[in-house]
């Protein structure tokens, strides 16, 4: 009995699937490939700031640093309670007791901001509290999963469009969409190609005036391939 069940569905299976391409095969269709491309200016930028003992004269202790950066990002108007975090935590103490060499901390941050503006003011700020190992990690954007889709929705309808004008120019037009597939799409989520991302810093005759860092803008691209039926 379960081999005649398991003969009967399969038997089903293949029946619905011979149908479905006969049933496709019986259209006249167009097929086409429908692509969209978007630049977005980025509102996530993120930062990697390490500081440690043994840079400092005189030792000035890891908690003391951190201190000072979180009390000047705060100044600067920064919400440290969600854009800013520890990554690593290092210490050397495991080879205290061998080498008898002096223990020096280590602590690295992750922190996030929103512009060039910004960027340009923690850079000065950082610059001015001593503290010099930062470096961009990558670029995002907030509404990343937004943009995907609008640029798959725009694909979508440039292939409709491209096959409309194919069709009107042999005098015929197209009906409902028989097949649709994404194909080739690229969203960056970790655009982290660092080299191209400063471009040029703002100029200005003042200089206490704040860099505006500027950014590639992040490209997103989307393809599908579509099938109508051509009438």
């Amino acid at each position: 009995m379960k081999k005649l069940a398991l003969i009967i569905v399969l038997f089903i299976t293949v029946s619905v699937n011979a149908q479905f391409q006969k049933n496709f095969i019986d259209h006249n269709y167009i097929e086409i490939t429908g692509t969209s491309e978007m630049k977005i200016i980025p509102n996530e930028i993120y930062l990697s700031i390490t500081i440690n003992e043994q840079d400092k004269k005189g030792k000035i202790s890891v908690e003391k640093q951190e201190n000072r950066l979180i009390k000047s990002l705060k100044e600067m108007g920064l919400d440290t309670d969600k854009n800013f975090k520890i990554l690593d935590y290092s210490s050397n103490f495991k080879f205290y007791f061998l080498k008898k060499t002096d223990i020096m901390k280590s602590k690295t941050y992750e922190l996030i901001v929103k512009n060039g503006l910004e960027l340009g003011k923690v850079y000065q700020t950082l610059e001015v509290i001593g503290i010099s190992n930062v470096n961009i990690t990558r670029i995002d954007h907030s509404e990343m999963e937004e943009y995907k889709q609008e640029a798959k929705i725009k694909a979508i309808k440039a292939a409709k469009l491209k096959a409309a004008n194919y069709a009107e120019a042999i005098n015929q037009t197209i009906g409902k969409a028989l097949y649709i597939q994404e194909t080739n799409n690229f969203f960056p989520r970790n655009y982290s190609q660092v080299n191209e991302i400063m471009i040029r810093r703002g100029t200005s005759e003042s200089k206490d005036k704040i860099n505006n860092i500027e950014f590639k803008k992040i490209v997103i691209q989307a393809k599908v391939l579509a099938r109508f039926e051509l009438k």
